[in-house]
């Protein structure tokens, strides 16, 4: 029973501190790569929800016209005055045919967006100028030609 000597195997299978790290760089590389993506893909989806919503409201306030026959004078009057964007922030609704009412304008602050009414969000940053030709406004997520664009200030 003396003779009996203990188990060494020199075949012996599994990972080395060193490949354990050379892993976890590879993988952090990986990270690093796709965060920037992921940021962007996000604030494109936030984007994509805003325009929706503002579609949604726009559908909301249409309705109320129908059955009222005039603009509702806020969204608490189509049921959605909590309503918020992605951001948190109340959505923007201005009745054009107030006389206090500033509308949203194109460049140069000449030609307003709307003849009806305007309802946007002031996208991520919140602030807006409501003037496309305003660095503030690039990305607010706007409604223009009286519906026929929603989506970002830059792009209209």
């Amino acid at each position: 029973m003396d003779n009996i000597a203990p188990h060494t195997d020199s075949n012996e299978k599994g990972f080395t501190l060193v490949e354990l790290i050379v892993i976890m760089a590879i993988i952090g590389v990986l990270v690093l790569v796709a965060l920037p993506s992921f940021s962007h893909f996000k604030s494109k989806a936030k984007n994509a929800g805003c325009a929706a919503d503002l579609r949604t409201l726009e559908k909301d306030i249409t309705a109320y016209i129908v059955d009222k026959g005039t603009l509702p004078s806020s969204l608490n009057d189509v049921g959605r005055g909590g309503f918020k964007d992605p951001w948190g922030r109340p959505y923007n609704y201005k009745r054009l045919s107030d006389p206090d009412a500033e509308p949203y304008k194109e460049f140069l602050g000449v030609e307003a967006l709307n003849t009806d009414f305007d309802l946007f969000s002031a996208g991520q940053d919140g602030l807006s100028d409501k003037s496309l030709n305003q660095p503030t406004c690039i990305d607010d997520i706007i409604r223009a030609a009286d519906g026929g664009f929603v989506g970002l200030g830059g792009d209209f």
